[in-house]
């Protein structure tokens, strides 16, 4: 079986127009567990899908991103690519 490197990142989107404005990066990459605990994902789940971020996982994920969400100018998604 081939193992994959996966790259989680945060996209920022316009919320008008729905333009992607830019990818942000994490400073620390947060567990795959902390994620699925923090999107209600199951267990099971390797959470390769994009998860819309709310107003309390902005404030979860914070602390592993160097600049601060704008939720009122952005939408913001948890992604995952392969690397």
């Amino acid at each position: 079986m081939t193992e994959y490197r996966l790259h989680r990142y945060i996209a920022a989107y316009e919320k008008k127009g729905d333009e992607h404005i830019r990818d942000i990066e994490f400073v620390l990459v947060p567990s795959l567990g902390f994620l699925q605990a923090l999107f209600n994902a199951p267990d099971d789940n390797p959470m390769f899908d994009a998860f819309a971020i709310n107003t309390r996982a902005a404030e979860q994920l914070a602390p592993y991103i160097s600049e601060q969400f704008d939720l009122d100018l952005f939408d913001y998604f948890l992604e995952c690519d392969s690397a």
